[in-house]
């Protein structure tokens, strides 16, 4: 529930003071979540860390995610990148993260441009919100990381220095660079023969490599695994080649079928046989598949598993008239899942909420 936008911040502030660190992880997500609520979850761990009572990883996580958080005050985030207020001490987490926000003042990324440790000004060249002046700062640092993190911001949109960038570290972080968006499709050859099977799984997963692209690694695989990889990552296309469906859908496995059931290449015929299946895992694959008719998510709403219940509660395509009736289910993972959906009412919403309320009193 926590995830929703629509929910005000006294909800997610009682959320947090009630709820521990893995309320605060989750409130954290919300991109609604106002800056004093951030505040309060980054200065909660600080001081769990600083009276030595120990910082657990979930409110560490959360703290970081609060501070790259678009509502994190930009003044706070101008202190994180003079080195003041941090999560630990002498740690350069908060730091790092600081740099990765778009609200982070000019001179704040300035700072980190220069800063000798290399995560931090990494995190720098990731930023989405990155100047003219910082990208040519950094588009010769020393260090590959660095260069390979300026080359996969989504600001830097000079074709030519992007490939420029990957050209440099190609040969030394293929693996890296095989997972990186808009990958420029002159180095997808090359990176097919220097990737490890680490990078061949990234290269054949990214979608900026065309399916055909994926195919013919199929047809090129060297190993099983590759070749699993391959199909695993064109079952994922909209493209994905109707026998590789197929073939899925009809597996003894399960799993594989789950796998065929999620995939945006599925066909009417194959989703009718697969929203019937014996195992609750695939229906429940079907129920949150965007592409279900209503008819049948109407259906699938009334399975006896409460996982296909939850799938129907998690599909973005549900109707609006079936979330009431998910929202009341008897079974507590349903309600909350049908709960983050953006079509609940928000009557049912705060009925979820005064139900929750009243369990805790």
């Amino acid at each position: 529930m926590a995830g929703r936008a629509e929910l005000p911040g006294a909800v997610l502030a009682e959320m947090v003071g009630a709820g521990g660190p893995r309320a605060e992880f989750t409130v954290v997500g919300n991109r609604a979540c106002p800056a004093d609520v951030l505040l309060g979850v980054y200065f909660r761990a600080r001081w769990s860390a600083a009276e030595g009572a120990g910082l657990e990883h979930v409110r560490m996580i959360a703290a970081l995610d609060a501070v790259e958080h678009r509502n994190f005050p930009p003044d706070v985030l101008g202190l994180l990148a003079r080195g003041f207020a941090p999560l630990v001490p002498g740690g350069y987490e908060a730091v790092a993260a600081a740099m990765r926000n778009p609200s982070l003042p000019g001179d704040g990324a300035l700072l980190g441009s220069r800063d000798s440790r290399v995560a931090v000004r990494a995190s720098v060249a990731a930023n989405p919100a990155i100047s003219a002046r910082i990208v040519r700062a950094l588009r010769s640092d020393e260090r590959s990381e660095v260069r390979l993190a300026l080359a996969g911001n989504p600001a830097v949109l000079d074709p030519g220095l992007r490939e420029s960038l990957l050209e440099g570290v190609v040969a030394l972080r293929s693996d890296a660079v095989a997972g990186l968006d808009g990958l420029p499709r002159e180095l997808i050859p090359r990176l097919v023969g220097l990737v490890s099977d680490a990078g061949w799984r990234a290269l054949a997963g990214n979608p900026s490599v065309p399916a055909l692209v994926v195919e013919r690694m199929l047809a090129q695989a060297a190993t099983a695994d590759r070749r699993a990889w391959a199909e695993l990552a064109l079952l994922r296309r909209r493209e994905c080649p109707p026998g590789i469906v197929a073939k899925f859908a009809a597996d003894v496995d399960f799993r594989r079928r789950a796998l065929a059931a999620a995939s945006p290449g599925l066909s009417g015929r194959h989703r009718d046989l697969l929203a019937g299946d014996g195992q609750a895992l695939v229906r429940a694959k079907v129920a949150a598949d965007p592409g279900t008719p209503p008819e049948m998510l109407e259906s699938l709403a009334a399975d006896a598993d409460r996982s296909v219940r939850a799938g129907v509660a998690r599909n973005p395509a549900t109707p609006a008239t079936l979330l009431p009736t998910l929202s009341r289910d008897d079974d507590r993972i349903v309600v909350l899942t049908a709960a983050r959906h953006a079509n609940l009412p928000i009557s049912e919403m705060r009925a979820i909420v005064q139900g929750s309320a009243a369990r805790t009193t």
